[in-house]
Formats: structure tokens, sequence, C-alpha cells
């Protein structure tokens, strides 16, 4: 009860932290975003403090489950963090923000914001949650020790899989709304949906998030299943939580923002399963030889 107790309190405490960061690195830093007109203060501020609170909860999940302590996990959880909800949304902006009127520099915007509240949120995460001293005996983390060729048709297998994915979620989510097809002039800037930058585009990401990944996997406790769910909520709510925000000049209409909320959450969660599963997968004569008993942890 009283552990229970100590942990809801640094939990909220973690989330006004955060949200004084946030404002703070705001204040600070220069920025080319509208601000919200006085009658959506309110709305904004509550729903700011819902997306808060929401990432100050994946977080500290990974914090919690991990095997790993100090500048090790800080570092992890940091390029997590960082790059699933900063990182990979940026470069989707910067390629699709032509369609929409977003600003590239946006982009660029958006990363170094992300960078200054991970820097000093997440290493006052691990302190705080208990993780900052490595105690004497730890539990080892996965080892992945596979083959350049393991790896190889594995980060292959992912590629399409991701690439599945985003278009599954993409055309029968969120295509499927005439005001988001609409908000892209139904796809006819060419150069923004050329077929092969598409594809390309997101065979790189895959590659980004195959890097995200497999860290958390390696370091989170638990089954594949468990796993495979933690890794999930991290990589679909840390993206798209922040689409519930009632204010967004570049796309004003809550029907477009839901409909993407929808396509993200679910695609990306589904690739969290999948990308564990991918990863802690050995079926080969030659991967039979590799340590099955570390990847089934």
């Amino acid at each position: 009860m009283k552990n229970g107790l100590t942990l809801i309190l640094k939990l909220v405490a973690l989330t006004i932290m955060y949200m004084i960061i946030q404002i703070g690195a705001a204040m600070v830093l220069p920025s080319s975003m509208p601000a919200p007109p006085p009658e959506m203060m309110a709305s904004v501020m509550g729903a700011s403090v819902v997306i808060a609170a929401v990432n100050t909860l994946i977080i500290s999940l990974l914090i919690l489950q991990s095997r790993w302590y100090g500048l090790k996990l800080m570092l992890a959880a940091g390029w997590v963090f960082v790059g699933v909800q900063f990182i990979l949304s940026a470069i989707e902006a910067a390629y699709y923000g032509p369609a929409i009127g977003f600003p590239v520099f946006g982009a660029f915007e958006m990363v170094r914001g992300g960078f200054v509240l991970t820097a000093i949120f997440v290493p006052l995460a691990v302190w705080i949650l208990g993780k900052a001293q490595q105690p004497e005996h730890i539990e080892s983390g996965r080892t992945l020790g596979f083959s350049a060729l393991t790896w190889l048709w594995k980060l292959a297998l992912l590629a399409v899989v991701y690439f599945l994915l985003y278009w599954g979620f993409g055309f029968y989510v969120a295509w499927q709304n005439p005001s988001l097809r609409a908000l892209y002039n139904f796809g006819a800037n060419e150069q923004v949906f050329n077929p092969v930058n598409m594809v390309l585009l997101q065979i790189f990401r895959s590659l980004v998030w195959a890097g995200l990944g497999v860290p958390v996997i390696k370091m989170i406790r638990g089954n594949r299943l468990q796993v495979g769910v933690i890794l999930g909520i991290t990589f679909s709510l840390l993206m798209s939580i922040v689409l519930i925000m009632p204010y967004n000049p570049f796309m004003p209409d809550a029907g477009v923002r839901l409909s993407h909320f929808l396509e993200i959450t679910g695609s990306n969660f589904l690739f969290g399963l999948a990308m564990t599963t991918i990863v802690l997968w050995q079926w080969s004569p030659q991967t039979a030889a590799e340590p099955k008993t570390a990847a089934a942890k």
C-alpha cells in the first residue's frame, strides 16, 4: 500500500516536471509555430496534462521494467523517448508537411525541443524512480548474438511488415476519411505522393524503428508477449497521443486528427508486437546454434 502510494506520488511529480520542462523549453527556444488563440488555452492546457501524464507513464514503465540501471538506462530510455516521439515524427512531418502547408523547419524545431526535454526529463525519471544506482547483483539483459546474415533477413522482414501495416492502416483507416483526403488535396502533390519515394522513406523508417526497438527488447523483463505489449504501447502512444491536442493549425479538423490517431496507434502497436516476435525468432539450422535461452527469457 505504502509502496503503491509512493509510486503514484512519484508519477504525479514526474508529470508536473515534464510539463515544466516542456513549457520552459518552449519559452526559451524560438519557434515559428503559431500560438493557440486565448479562447482555446484552457482546452490546450487540459490536453497538455493528459499528454504529459501518458508519456510519463510510458517512460516510467520502460524504466521500472528494465534490467538496466544508471547511465546505460538513461541513454537507452532517452533514445527511445526522443526517437519515437520526436525524430520519427519529424521525419514524417518533413516529408508530408508540404502537402498540408507545414514548414520543413518546423520538423527541426520538433527535434530540437525533443532533445531538450529528453536530456532533462529522462535522467530525472531514472533517478526519481530509483534506477540511477546499479545494485550489486543485477539481471543480465537479453543477448541477441545473431549472425550478420540473420540480422539481415530479420531487418528485411521488419521492413516488409512495417510497410504492410503502414499502408494497410493508412489506406483502410486514415484515407477513408473524406476530410483527410481533402486536407492532403487527394494526393495531388506528385513530389510528396511519389510511390517510389514513399516506399523508400518507409523502408528507412523501418530501420530507425528497429534501432529503437532492439534496446527495449534487450532490457525489458518479461516473456515475449509482455515485452511485445510494452514495445507496442511505447511505439504507438508515444507517437500518437499528441494528436489529442485540440489546437493544430495545420490539421484543424478533429476528425482528421482522430483518423491519424487510430491509424498510428493501431499500426504501431501491432508493429511493436511483430518486431518482438521477429527479433526473438529463431528457425533455421544456422540460428538453432545461437543462444535460445537468452532470447526466450
